[in-house]
């Protein structure tokens, strides 16, 4: 009897283990949002992140069809590490570090997942967000 009982409680460890969201993976889904908004700040030349401002920079290099952005997202008082990039495109190559950026930031605990809820549904776009 004991031991039923005791393998019921591992496989139910196991089956709570399995399906509760890792911490690092609940960020997920919160990045393609967060990308979406930081592409209308970038677009309207306003880049800010939880009230950080933010930067990118893109170099071209290359001729012809090897032509690349290389990118560059920062933002220097929220963190001081940058989102790197290349790309064929100047839009993609943003987005992509910015995405790098924010996958950093988010391992690194520097954007808590309630801090990134709260400024994607703050409804403006500039540094006041």
């Amino acid at each position: 009897m004991r031991c039923g009982v005791l393998a019921g409680l591992c496989v139910a460890l196991v089956g709570v283990c399995v399906h509760v969201p890792k911490p690092c993976e609940a960020h997920l889904e919160l990045v393609a949002p967060i990308l979406k908004k930081l592409t209308a700040q970038w677009k309207a030349d306003k880049m800010s992140l939880l009230g950080h401002k933010c930067h990118y920079y893109g170099t071209l290099t290359g001729t012809g069809v090897k032509q690349y952005y290389y990118g560059k997202f920062s933002c220097p008082g929220l963190a001081d590490f940058s989102g790197m990039s290349k790309a064929k495109d100047k839009l993609e190559s943003m987005v992509a570090a910015a995405k790098d950026f924010l996958l950093q930031a988010f391992k690194l605990g520097i954007i808590k997942l309630q801090d990134a809820v709260s400024w994607l549904e703050a409804k403006c776009l500039g540094l006041g967000c």
